[in-house]
């Protein structure tokens, strides 16, 4: 089956597709009349659509057909200490990759408060769109910026386990005992303070291994972790 590009878009009553979808549409790809591809809403809907008309500036389609993919049966919640902004180009890809449905970014104690702005959150709101054209997921992940540790705490679904280097048992032993855990905290590059430490003391803990992870390697890993022991 011939390869189809995917973009995002948003359906009302008709399909439209984001004007910096169609723009890479038609000033980078050079679609025209007749090419096929897909439309994504990131909510389980997928069209598969036939372009018209193009010019430089405009493009028509008509929609064949649609498809909506169930939300994944298995719900992976990762709360990460927010980053540095450059870092997100390595952790966001892979972690849509692998299935995480929702994503909380919260403040530290330690971490200036410029990394939870609204040109952080567009840049990982597009980020996230691009992944997941890229490999094809249905779903966006939903993510959640949040003021401090408890906030994300408060907004898990069900108790996580709090990924800690040097941890006595591995997230795979923990994961194999308990199916029911579906959720991870990382802290970001300094690690929890003091007082942090002391929010997570009654959760889980769990380690990835004798070495100390960078907290987007330790954000990947956890979560194919979670995907090899409960492939969908």
């Amino acid at each position: 089956m011939k390869h189809l590009f995917r973009f995002f878009g948003s359906k009302e009553t008709t399909w439209t597709l984001l004007p910096s979808e169609m723009d890479h549409m038609l000033q980078v790809l050079r679609m025209g009349e007749g090419d096929r591809f897909e439309i994504m809403d990131g909510k389980g809907l997928i069209a598969t659509a036939t372009c018209l008309r193009a010019t430089k500036k405009n493009l028509e389609f008509s929609v064949e057909n649609e498809t909506e993919e169930p939300r994944p049966s298995r719900q992976l919640e990762l709360a990460v200490g927010a980053l540095r902004p450059s870092t997100y180009e390595e952790m966001i890809p892979p972690l849509v990759e692998l299935g995480v449905t929702r994503l909380f970014i919260f403040g530290q104690d330690q971490v200036h408060k410029e990394r939870l702005s609204e040109k952080v959150k567009d840049r990982l709101h597009r980020l996230t769109i691009h992944a997941a054209k890229q490999c094809k997921s249905a779903w966006l992940p939903e993510i959640l910026f949040l003021e401090s540790l408890e906030d994300a705490l408060a907004g898990f679904k069900s108790q996580p386990i709090c990924l800690l280097p040097g941890a006595p048992v591995p997230l795979f032993d923990i994961l194999t005992t308990a199916e029911d855990l579906s959720g991870f905290i990382i802290g970001g590059e300094k690690g929890f303070s003091p007082r942090e430490e002391n929010l997570v003391l009654a959760f889980k803990k769990a380690s990835l291994g004798p070495h100390i992870l960078r907290a987007w390697t330790a954000a990947v890993a956890s979560a194919a972790v979670f995907a090899s022991k409960h492939r969908s």
